[in-house]
């Protein structure tokens, strides 16, 4: 054989260059040593685990919450009936909430009104608007949004009046 040491392929029976060998350094040899004695430990895969769930339940936490608070409007409705009265409450969060008897009550004398429509109103020009119309006497229809539950900041009721129509 010639000085390029030449490897014979048993299956192609051509002669390829053999690899050469390569001197490692103290350093390679360090690292390759350190990569061989490199262990995972259970603690760790516990670890992680015990991360993904704590993120999975933050994560369902979190759209429970978006869904119980934000997004849900269960229904777009209209109550007609006699409105009796707005007034902003609320120590930390000012809101104006309303009372309406609802028409069904007025024409029936036998029942108590106790029933009477409570609701929140979503923007202070509806709410001043309102506060000219009650007392009036005049039939209204008030156009609400039905929420799951309350925001403090939304008003103390599930049902935030949206538009108010004078008949």
């Amino acid at each position: 054989m010639s000085d390029n040491k030449l490897e014979y392929d048993y299956f192609d029976g051509d002669e390829v260059p053999a690899e050469e060998q390569h001197e490692e350094s103290a350093e390679e040899r360090e690292d390759r040593e350190m990569e061989e004695l490199e262990v995972v430990s259970p603690r760790d895969r516990y670890r992680d685990v015990v991360f993904a769930i704590i993120g999975a339940t933050v994560a369902l936490l979190a759209f429970l919450a978006w869904l119980l608070f934000y997004h849900p409007v269960v229904s777009e409705a209209q109550a007609t009936g006699r409105l009796m009265k707005v007034e902003c409450r609320g120590m930390v969060f000012k809101t104006f909430e309303g009372e309406m008897v609802s028409e069904q009550y007025v024409t029936d004398t036998i029942k108590r009104q106790s029933n009477d429509f409570l609701f929140s109103v979503e923007t202070d020009s509806l709410s001043y608007r309102m506060m000219m119309l009650q007392n009036r006497g005049k039939k209204l229809t008030v156009v609400y949004k039905r929420y799951i539950l309350p925001l403090p900041w939304r008003g103390s009721s599930k049902c935030i009046a949206t538009d108010v129509i004078e008949h």
